[in-house]
């Protein structure tokens, strides 16, 4: 595979969701390559719903910070 250069404008935040995401893309790669034969299916399927359920809780904990921020500003 080859890299392509990319230059993006993101928040810190962004930022850390972007490297998360890709993170989790690649330990899904090695997974799948890692998995026996004929399992492939079931060890990704249960990472990816782990991983779903990871970055919703960091997600919805965010904009909990968030609005807790912007209530004691106003």
């Amino acid at each position: 595979m080859d890299a392509i250069p990319v230059t993006f404008h993101l928040a810190d935040d962004e930022k850390a969701y972007l490297e998360f995401c890709l993170a989790r893309r690649r330990e899904l790669i090695a997974l799948s390559d890692a998995a026996p034969e004929g399992k492939v299916i079931a060890h990704c399927e249960s990472a990816t719903v782990e991983i779903a359920r990871l970055q919703a809780h960091q997600l919805l904990s965010d904009a909990i910070a968030r609005r807790v921020a912007n209530a004691e500003k106003n």
